[in-house]
């Protein structure tokens, strides 16, 4: 097996006496598309910000490329991981293609120009994410798909290998939801995704990594991750995994209301 492009050792992370995050270890493969779970509360975004820099923690528990992130400045781990935050900034007054263009920043300096390959980085990762039409257009008067879109266009011209999303659906009805992992499916890069519904998370993620009271409970893929019982443990919720009808290697998860999954095997579920 490769080196993992990311390695997570021995995390843990306070605000004074509180614990957060508790001795949470755990690899990314290159060009996996990982999964973060977990209920409100769980550690999910400090987990994410803690690997971005945003909270100061104990860097040596972090690997990247098998170099610590605590070696690494910001601007040459802005070279390496792109983030997509729950909340954008509005980009008040700017553009859809100066958004976007943001992404050269990590790779340029401050005093040069964009260079006609950079225009045509900028124009492509527009097409690729289908915002190219949106060009000329306010960003604050987008939608919420269309911003998403708009903001994994920068990551593609901040062309960094690895991805971090938190909560990428969050606000986005179902057939954005649906259209935004696809494409980030279809990037070929490594992602961490922090994702509320379960059911997109064993759609689209290679592994999932399972966070209760700031510490990892599960690793693995969807199928080992996701059972019954560990549902009703740490989302308090009654459920039925089984296979989904058209691939017997993806799950699905069917939810039920003031009943135990044992009593639900008892009903027809229909299908």
């Amino acid at each position: 097996m490769a080196s993992p492009l990311l390695s997570v050792k021995n995390l843990s992370w306070r605000i004074q006496t509180r614990s957060i995050l508790d001795d949470i270890s755990f690899d990314i493969q290159p060009h996996q598309f990982v999964g973060l779970l977990g209920p409100n509360g769980a550690g999910k975004s400090s987990l994410m910000r803690c690997l971005f820099g945003l909270y100061e923690c104990d860097y040596s528990a972090l690997l990247f490329e098998n170099q610590s992130l605590s070696s690494l400045s910001v601007k040459q781990r802005a070279q390496r991981m792109a983030v997509i935050h729950q909340e954008h900034t509005p980009h008040m007054g700017m553009l859809v293609k100066q958004v976007v263009a943001l992404g050269l920043m990590p790779n340029k300096s401050w005093l040069d120009w964009p260079s006609p390959s950079d225009k045509r980085k900028v124009d492509n990762a527009m097409e690729i994410m289908d915002v190219l039409p949106l060009a000329k257009q306010e960003y604050v008067s987008l939608s919420g798909g269309e911003k998403q879109r708009v903001m994994l266009a920068q990551a593609l011209v901040q062309d960094t290998p690895f991805l971090i999303l938190d909560e990428p659906t969050n606000h986005l009805d179902v057939h954005y939801q649906i259209d935004l992992l696809h494409r980030v499916k279809r990037l070929n890069k490594t992602v961490l995704a922090s994702i509320h519904d379960l059911n997109l998370a064993a759609a689209f993620c290679d592994e999932l990594l399972l966070l209760d009271h700031g510490q990892l409970v599960a690793k693995g893929t969807p199928k080992e991750v996701l059972t019954e019982d560990r549902i009703s443990q740490v989302f308090q919720a009654c459920a039925i995994v089984d296979s989904y009808p058209l691939d017997e290697n993806q799950i699905r998860i069917t939810y039920a209301f003031h009943e135990s999954p044992r009593n639900l095997k008892h009903h027809e579920i229909k299908r």
